[in-house]
């Protein structure tokens, strides 16, 4: 199904950058914290870190849950943009054509990411 698809997308990228155990608890966490928002609203949840770059420092899963639930906003802690965040939040964390590659995504992977990051961007 279309939702194994993208949980499949979801623990290839992760494992890029963790261990598949890691990966997976990972995962879980997310539907847990989707249930909780679609249950309990954008206010169960602790807000969202971002620096004034607009980077997000802490709570990728929130935007993602939240935009997916059809928030227009959520509540963010805004921190001083550091260069600390460069080695954290650095290009070798961003999901480039080779780092899909190397995850091993398939075309049906990569379809499935693809409609997932046009919706992430709808109303931009």
């Amino acid at each position: 199904s279309g939702s194994d698809v993208c949980c499949g997308v979801y623990l290839k990228c992760m494992a890029l950058h963790s261990s598949i155990e890691t990966a997976c608890s990972r995962l879980e966490n997310l539907v847990g914290l989707y249930e909780t928002m679609r249950d309990g609203g954008r206010d169960a949840v602790p807000a969202v870190a971002i620096d004034e770059d607009l980077r997000v420092i802490d709570g990728l899963h929130r935007l993602v849950a939240a935009r997916e639930l059809g928030c227009t906003s959520i509540v963010c802690d805004v921190y001083a943009a550091s260069s600390a965040y460069d080695r954290v939040l650095g290009d070798e964390n961003k999901l480039t054509p080779n780092a899909l590659t190397d995850a091993g995504l398939g075309a049906e992977e990569m379809a499935c990411l693809e409609r997932m990051q046009a919706r992430m961007m709808e109303g931009l």
